[in-house]
């Protein structure tokens, strides 16, 4: 009885160590099971932390790529701006040299125009059409049109014509010394030939003077006379002015056609000389 019990015992045993096995196998296979998969769930935690990683790295990379373009684009910007700058200059300075190479032609010019102004003045002929073009060349200068417009165009007097008409003048003034102040027609016939006999202290010819001429003392009219004949022949119009201005009566009245005529010349001289000043401070303003 004991052996049957023993052996139901040890059967016992046997089923439930198999029992044991079997369910530690099954537990193992769970186990290993369980495991593959941790793993696997690792793998794809692992995965999942890199594409994470690579998207952060990624996302930082647009970032230093997008920082890069728009120091890049605000790099060219300001070049841009700096070149275009430098072109808007650049066309400046080309425009400004044109201008300036333009004007400087025009001031030549105008200079060569004011030249022969001067020239068809000291010649004593006309001017009108010297006048015409310095005014279009002008185009509408304020300074220049008011030196021409004290120009006339005609009826200006050369160097020599004042020199001959003055020894016209100053003979009818001489004879006018010689007739008293309602004198008749004997005493001018009179006064006439006695002008062509006498000097009045000097030679009268002021066209062939002699380099030696001094100027005569006085203030009579004869010694104005004198005086002013010899600055008209060393063309000192002015001078020659300024000594008949103290002439009264009939002498003044006979010299007064001459005295128009110079004067009518060194307002001319003037403004030719206001014109020359007026072009030289434009070339220097080039």
């Amino acid at each position: 009885k004991v052996q049957e019990i023993r052996s139901n015992a040890e059967e016992e045993i046997a089923k439930i160590d198999q029992s044991y096995d079997e369910r530690i196998r099954e537990e193992w296979v769970q186990v290993n099971t369980q495991a593959e998969q941790l793993h696997d769930h690792a793998i794809k935690i692992k995965e999942i932390q890199l594409a994470l990683e690579s998207e952060r790295e990624l996302e930082k990379e647009r970032e230093n790529i997008k920082k890069y373009f728009d120091q890049t684009a605000k790099s060219c910007v300001e070049r841009i701006k700096v070149l275009r700058e430098s072109i808007y200059k650049m066309n400046e300075d080309v425009e400004g040299f044109s201008n300036n190479k333009k004007n400087a032609q025009l001031v030549h010019q105008i200079s060569l125009a004011a030249d022969a102004l001067k020239d068809a003045v000291e010649s004593g002929r006309g001017c009108a059409q010297e006048l015409k073009v310095l005014r279009k060349l002008a185009g509408g200068d304020a300074a220049v049109d008011a030196v021409l417009s004290t120009i006339p165009s005609k009826d200006v007097a050369s160097l020599d014509d004042l020199q001959t008409r003055f020894f016209s003048a100053s003979l009818e003034a001489r004879r006018r010394l010689l007739v008293p102040e309602g004198g008749g027609i004997l005493q001018e016939l009179v006064g006439t030939g006695m002008s062509k006999l006498y000097d009045l202290g000097g030679s009268m010819n002021f066209r062939h003077p002699s380099p030696t001429d001094s100027l005569p003392e006085g203030d009579d009219p004869a010694a104005v006379l004198k005086r002013a004949g010899i600055w008209v022949y060393r063309g000192r119009i002015a001078q020659a002015m300024q000594e008949l201005e103290v002439l009264e009566g009939r002498p003044a009245q006979a010299m007064s056609g001459w005295m128009e005529e110079a004067r009518r010349r060194l307002v001319v001289q003037q403004a030719l000389q206001v014109l020359r000043a007026h072009i030289s401070l434009s070339s220097t303003q080039l």
